[in-house]
């Protein structure tokens, strides 16, 4: 190209700008080699690369073509560890003075006053309603099944007998609550006169014998307890109730 075409080249172009130049002397159109440098710009700062080791992905890539760690693993966020207070239970509390209670206190340590409406325990119920039905029997045989328990026993010594079988089989509570109710019910059904320890144990008897079930239901209870809610409040009322009342029948107190 000599000095005319090239004046000649410059004029046509002055129009075009720095663009213009750039693509005389590069060869290149101007809007192609702009847009193939904006384009690569902008592949550069969106490129990703492997966590693991670093290459370079492509968008489509779904494993790193050197370690060959899944690209989807890669973008996955981490989630933080979180804490969470869970409150587990129920809190029993005085209608009165608002302190908390026991489920099985029948008086408010606090203030002295009377619980009323205490429900039942399931496992009292069952039991209660298996001595009912047991009992019944004996009512429905009438005049001549109390004749007939006057003479030698008989029926009302088979009915007794199978209250004895219920006392010894009927399983121990798993709960504090319910272990509390059935100590106080074996407490009380205890006949001290007929099961106190001693030289003369007077003559054996149903009655005896059913009283005596009750003893070693009591010391199931208490043994229970102590093994399963030593540290529980409620097992102090347990154990208060189970020392006096060994002590009554001048047993020895485990």
């Amino acid at each position: 190209m000599n000095l005319g075409e090239l004046g000649g080249a410059l004029g046509d172009t002055l129009g075009k700008g720095a663009e213009g130049l750039g693509a005389m002397f590069g060869g290149k159109e101007p809007d192609e080699s702009a847009h193939e440098r904006t384009s690569e710009q902008h592949a550069e700062q969106g490129a990703k690369f492997c966590s693991q080791c670093g290459a370079k992905l492509t968008t489509t890539a779904k494993f790193c073509p050197e370690c060959g760690r899944p690209t989807s693993s890669q973008q996955t966020p981490v989630p933080q560890a979180t804490r969470q207070t869970v409150f587990d239970g129920s809190v029993h509390k005085c209608p009165h003075c608002g302190d908390a209670i026991n489920p099985t206190d029948a008086v408010c340590p606090t203030c002295g006053r009377h619980i009323a409406d205490r429900a039942t325990s399931n496992s009292i119920l069952l039991f209660s309603q298996q001595m009912m039905d047991i009992e019944k029997s004996r009512r429905n045989d009438g005049l001549l099944g109390a004749i007939i328990g006057g003479l030698g026993g008989g029926q009302a010594d088979n009915i007794d007998k199978q209250k004895i079988i219920l006392i010894n089989t009927f399983p121990v509570p798993n709960t504090v609550e319910e272990l509390s109710e059935f100590m106080y019910l074996a407490a009380s059904s205890i006949d001290v006169k007929l099961s106190k320890k001693g030289l003369f144990r007077g003559t054996p008897s149903v009655e005896k014998d059913l009283s005596d079930a009750w003893v070693a239901k009591m010391q199931q209870i208490y043994q229970k307890a102590a093994m399963s809610f030593p540290n529980d409040s409620a097992f102090g009322q347990i154990k208060k109730l189970y020392v006096e009342k060994m002590t009554e029948l001048k047993m020895k107190v485990d």
